[in-house]
């Protein structure tokens, strides 16, 4: 699948967002990194699609954490990551019915800071 790309025109913080590649009738493309819980993830993100059946969502080791769908503007999260190595994949999804939107979705000011201040936190 296309990949994820850095994107200067569509973005949150006035800089760039990750963007979704192109994505045909019954696709998606992910982006994923993994950190060490415990801690609060907190990003922003958007999508452009067919409401209720293509979706940005995001999964912590592999288990629904939230989603969007339909033309939504920038949203703030926060999601509590629980202890250990978890995988974070967001993905955008498309059915395989109607085109609707640009049919991608952003992720921008991802940010996560471990409980253990030693730890190199994650930010992009």
């Amino acid at each position: 699948t296309p990949p994820w790309i850095g994107h200067g025109l569509v973005n949150h913080d006035g800089v760039d967002a990750a963007r979704s590649g192109a994505v045909g009738a019954n696709g998606s493309n992910s982006i994923s990194t993994t950190v060490t819980g415990p801690n609060t993830l907190t990003f922003w993100w958007k999508v452009s699609s067919q409401t209720n059946s293509d979706y940005l969502t995001l999964y912590t080791n592999g288990t629904l954490a939230v989603r969007i769908s339909g033309e939504t503007d920038w949203q703030f999260r926060s999601v509590n990551i629980g202890a250990g190595a978890q995988t974070l994949t967001w993905t955008y999804s498309k059915n395989g019915s109607t085109v609707a939107g640009q049919d991608r979705a952003w992720v921008d000011q991802v940010s996560f800071v471990p409980d253990d201040s030693m730890v190199p936190s994650l930010a992009w």
